[in-house]
């Protein structure tokens, strides 16, 4: 039986406490408080609350772990309405506040109240198609700093748009300039790892195409290139245990850095611009194999080429 409910003012959850020394919480009732708004609108993007970036930890107690419960989610919650499903399923894209286009969603496209939850973070770097191992590199960008963004919501033709606070944990001991820098290093990262991957789908296609090709000295040539640059941006290992027999090269060198969260030294910053250096110098190479070798053979390529 259900002895109390409470409202939790500050983050308008929903708190019922039961006879049998149980309480459950649903987060965020918006939904339920404007349901006749949205219902009348037909579609309805409630609003957004704000969202704590808090630091992630266990303190597990084995003689009570049973009886823990379920954390609420870690990111913002954004909750829409739609009177019946859509032809073309509802989208939303997270903004920056410069209205810059964070990271993109395909949402569900059930009749009623829906719920998504953004993690806070951008989209990923570019990947490697051929990867067999990521060697520790992120599928996902890193997670945005406190600030204000716009969430905009396109569903049944309509645009909605909602603005949202996003803040640090309250017991951080980071300053906002520091969480900042992190977010740009790791944006910068990124940016790197993007044009590496970029690089060798390129040389996987090319690869490709001199293996229809009729064989000559200069395609000789061209796969000699091709296959020290491959040599260069990568040491291809297929499995975990593959870094303790086969050095690495400039990409797993990128899986090297420390996750997000950790202060940017001096000394990262210094490898990062010397990793920089490295990708730099191999796009060159990459560039000349591309724009002028390649397309005198007329191969039947043409590659993105990085700039």
């Amino acid at each position: 039986s259900v002895r109390d409910i409470r409202l939790q003012p500050q983050f308008n959850d929903l708190i019922i406490a039961t006879h049998g020394r149980g309480v459950y919480i649903m987060d965020d009732i918006a939904p339920l408080q404007e349901l006749r708004v949205a219902a009348a609108a037909g579609a309805y993007l409630f609003p957004i609350r704000t969202s704590y970036q808090y630091n992630e930890r266990e303190d597990e107690d084995f003689h009570y772990t049973g009886f823990e419960g379920e954390n609420p989610p870690l990111g913002t919650i954004v909750n829409f309405y739609q009177r019946a499903p859509q032809a073309a399923p509802p989208t939303i894209d997270f903004l920056d506040p410069h209205g810059k286009i964070l990271r993109s969603f395909s949402l569900p496209n059930d009749p009623g109240v829906n719920r998504f939850v953004w993690d806070w973070r951008t989209s990923g770097p570019i990947q490697w198609h051929g990867a067999a191992n990521m060697a520790g590199l992120p599928r996902e960008g890193p997670r945005v700093p406190p600030g204000v963004y716009t969430a905009r919501l396109r569903v049944g033709g309509r645009v909605i748009s909602r603005s949202f606070v996003v803040r640090a944990d309250p017991r951080t001991l980071y300053t906002r300039a520091q969480i900042v820098e992190a977010y740009r290093f790791a944006l910068r990262t990124d940016a790197l790892i993007s044009t590496v991957d970029e690089m060798l789908n390129g040389l996987d296609r090319l690869k490709e195409a001199l293996s229809r090709a009729t064989p000559s000295s200069s395609l000789a040539a061209i796969d000699s290139e091709r296959a020290a640059l491959f040599s260069t941006l990568t040491a291809n290992w297929r499995n975990d245990g593959d870094f303790s027999q086969h050095p690495g090269a400039l990409r797993e060198s990128f899986g090297a850095f420390p996750a997000q969260g950790n202060a940017v030294t001096p000394g990262l910053t210094a490898f990062q611009r010397r990793l920089a250096g490295y990708v730099r110098a191999a796009a060159r190479r990459y560039n000349a194999l591309i724009r002028y070798e390649t397309p005198l053979l007329h191969l039947p390529l043409t590659p993105e080429v990085v700039r």
